[in-house]
């Protein structure tokens, strides 16, 4: 028999540290109330008859407890009980230990990069929200909540920044503070009356929003297009007048196109120089996205083309060393780009053959699906209410273990759906509940000078957080193993059927408490692996399940059977638009012939949200 500890391993059973728990217990009472060793025996003997192939260690300590107050030991129960809790004190008190002392001695990297682990800033963030998570697991969530999340049953995302008032991801609205002017540690930034001053306050936004967030930002390039026409006149009414009588029209035209390039050039310079300078002391900025979008229909579309060709040519050229820690770079396919021979097109795959983190976005889908275009905040993060729209929390359900309980019967994983839905959403309370009553003077960047909202100074951010702009996010994943055990020949229609019941459900949490929740499929490898080691420590190996690496991402559809790509992809877009919080594809290819005008205009076409990797 294989007993499961508290941190999801696995060890073989051993009768005699339950001799030696009853007998410490009985060393504290009188001796007519100690269990004699025919008792022990006895309570012994129960366990290992119940032939389980495993056994949480929490069933033992339970049925230990039962047989003694069943024989009449109260008192002796009574120790145990709180030999029992005093055990857990200790193991609650020291959490943190193991993780922070191997985190120092560079044992336990866990980063996107290996390159920050060995830096001081680094380890000091990390041994804060080791310390945090600790805090928020013992104190703060009801031991139901944080139960679940140590037995992978649901997966708390940025557990170690629960303490704080933080929101996880958010779409910053840095038109509005470049054109009415923002303020940084109580120094004013005016209203940029060029394109270089636009970027040098855009770099200090920055900076100070790295630094009040732990990730998930979005920022969105064409708030420039506007200072870059401001230095076209400027440089046009400066230069012309003073040289129509000295130079002929096309020496003209050369001097000013060589000085609004020089312009343009040193402006995204300051900002690439700033991401990159950001990205090596600070791990939240590779969770920032920066979107690159021409719109046809913009008034500054001459503008912004330039300033997106000069920002990609500028990442490129610095390859590679802004592959792991730069910022993700999300790029709109539009009904003029999406093909490989447009400027723009070309250089954003120059990015991803060369390692770069990018990802594209389908105009033609967005507009059918929310009537709007507007990038994704944080990791994968969808809500049409732009800019200064935010995501409070996300959880993410193991799907997969409902199934393997239910064993294949529908009724069971319906059932058991229901009841851990319901833990996830007190869990995305929690982080709600957490925020009220928190005043905007907590992070004045976001909540009081434009980021988000302009807040009256230090007022509370409560109505925000009830607001069209926030949500909460329900996460899932292996959605492709749950729908293989419960009805193998119907997978894809029984993935349909579990997205459209959990979108009904959120639904009707949203109704409910007044916020909107919405459904996101969880695309992060770490708890794919992790949901899947502990679902083969409890269960076993199941073929075609647990037998892997790690469980599908979100909706992901993983089938020998699908002959090419285009195949795979008109799969996954039936689920991907039934997740509509949070539709990531992620699409792996052998190489970089594979990314051609037929594959770009499937895209453009049919997929919301894709990153494409070269492996």
């Amino acid at each position: 028999m294989k007993v499961i500890k508290r941190d999801g391993a696995s060890v073989e059973y051993d009768r005699d540290k339950i001799k030696i728990a009853i007998n410490k217990a009985n060393s504290k009472v009188l001796e007519e109330e100690q269990a004699s060793e025919v008792q022990i025996k006895n309570i012994i003997k129960y366990i290992e008859n119940l032939n389980k192939k495993r056994i949480l260690v929490e069933d033992i300590q339970d049925i230990i407890e039962e047989k003694l107050m069943a024989i009449g030991k109260f008192a002796l129960a009574k120790e145990y009980i709180t030999y029992r809790y005093t055990r857990a004190l200790v193991r609650k008190a020291n959490t943190t230990d193991e993780s922070i002392l191997s985190l120092i001695k560079n044992k336990n990297a866990n980063t996107n990069s290996s390159s920050y682990s060995n830096s001081f800033s680094f380890q000091r963030d990390v041994i804060a929200s080791e310390v945090s998570k600790d805090l928020s697991k013992r104190i703060l969530l009801p031991a139901k909540i944080a139960e679940a999340h140590e037995k992978n049953i649901i997966y708390i995302h940025d557990l170690e920044y629960f303490m704080q008032p933080i929101v996880c991801a958010s779409y910053i609205n840095i038109q509005d503070m470049l054109d009415k002017g923002t303020v940084i540690n109580n120094i004013e930034l005016k209203i940029p009356t060029s394109f270089f001053d636009a970027c040098i306050n855009l770099s200090k936004i920055l900076t100070s929003l790295v630094a009040s967030n732990f990730q998930g930002q979005t920022i969105d390039l064409t708030c420039l297009g506007k200072y870059l026409e401001i230095s076209k006149n400027t440089i046009i009414q400066n230069l012309v007048p003073s040289n129509s009588n000295l130079l002929d029209k096309e020496s003209i035209n050369k001097q000013l196109d060589f000085l609004i390039a020089s312009e343009l050039t040193n402006g995204i310079d300051l900002i690439v120089g700033q991401l990159n300078a950001l990205s090596s002391f600070n791990k939240s900025i590779t969770t920032m996205n920066i979107f690159l979008k021409t719109d046809s229909k913009d008034k500054y579309f001459n503008e912004n083309k330039q300033i997106i060709e000069e920002f990609l040519l500028q990442i490129n050229s610095k390859q590679p060393s802004l592959k792991d820690n730069f910022p993700k770079i999300i790029f709109l396919l539009d009904e003029f780009n999406h093909y490989k021979e447009n400027t723009l097109t070309n250089l954003a795959i120059k990015f991803v053959e060369q390692g770069g983190n990018l990802y594209f976005l389908s105009s033609k889908v967005m507009l059918n699906n929310y009537n709007k275009i507007f990038p994704p905040i944080g990791t994968n993060y969808f809500h049409p209410v732009i800019p200064g729209a935010f995501n409070q929390a996300k959880v993410t359900i193991n799907l997969p273990q409902i199934s393997i309980i239910a064993d294949g019967n529908l009724d069971s994983f319906w059932n058991l759906l229901d009841e851990r839905l319901e833990i996830c959403k007190e869990a995305l309370l929690c982080k709600h509940h957490s925020m009220l009553g928190i005043n905007s003077s907590t992070s004045p960047i976001h909540w009081e000078n434009g980021g988000i909202f302009r807040n009256s100074e230090s007022s509370k951010i409560d109505s925000f957080l009830k607001s069209d702009a926030s949500t909460l996010t329900l996460g899932y994943l292996g959605l492709y193993e749950t729908s293989k055990i419960l009805e193998p020949s119907e997978s894809v229609n029984l993935s349909k059927e579990i997205l459209e019941y959990i979108n009904k459900k959120v639904n009707s949490w949203s109704i409910e408490f007044g916020i909107k929740f919405n459904i996101s499929g969880t695309c992060d490898l770490e708890i794919c692996k992790q949901f899947i080691q502990n679902d083969l420590e409890q269960y076993g190996k199941i073929k075609g399940i647990t037998d892997k690496v790690c469980y599908s991402q979100g909706f992901e559809i993983i089938n020998k059977n699908i002959n090419t790509i285009i195949q795979k992809l008109q799969e996954e877009v039936i689920l991907q638009n039934l997740s509509l919080g949070g539709s990531l594809i992620i699409l792996n290819l052998d190489n970089t012939s594979q990314l051609n005008n037929e594959l770009l205009s499937f895209i453009y076409d049919n997929v919301q949200f894709i990153k494409i990797e070269i492996i």
